[in-house]
């Protein structure tokens, strides 16, 4: 009975070897070459995406510095507006009759009612 026990594992490793060599061929396959025409359009595509980068960023820094200098532009206007708005006031206190009356009457000058004539502006 040992005899054929032998032989059975004996026939059998053979067919384990085909079996481990056919798996080992299975799994390594061969290694796939990049193609040119694949290297150009993958470096197109990397330019491409490269380009379009540059032209976003260069547009937001134009955006960035067109929005300062409007922020720049409305402080002045802010400024210009608050300054002539001290000035009109400037210009009702010196219109005030009141005040017209009193410098007329330190240089000599008299009020005549019939020579005074209303502008309206």
């Amino acid at each position: 009975m040992a005899q054929p026990s032998r032989q059975f594992t004996q026939t059998e490793q053979p067919g384990r070897q085909k079996q481990a060599m056919s798996e080992s061929r299975a799994v390594m396959l061969p290694r796939r070459r990049i193609t040119k025409g694949e290297k150009i359009l993958w470096t197109s595509t990397l330019i491409v995406i490269f380009v379009v980068a540059i032209i976003i960023i260069s547009r937001q820094a134009q955006i960035y510095s067109v929005s300062i200098s409007a922020t720049h532009a409305q402080s002045a206007v802010n400024t210009i507006q608050q300054s002539n708005g001290e000035l009109n006031e400037q210009i009702q206190k010196l219109q005030q009759p009141g005040r017209i009356m009193k410098i007329a009457k330190e240089h000599g000058l008299s009020l005549n009612i019939n020579n005074v004539k209303l502008v309206d502006k």
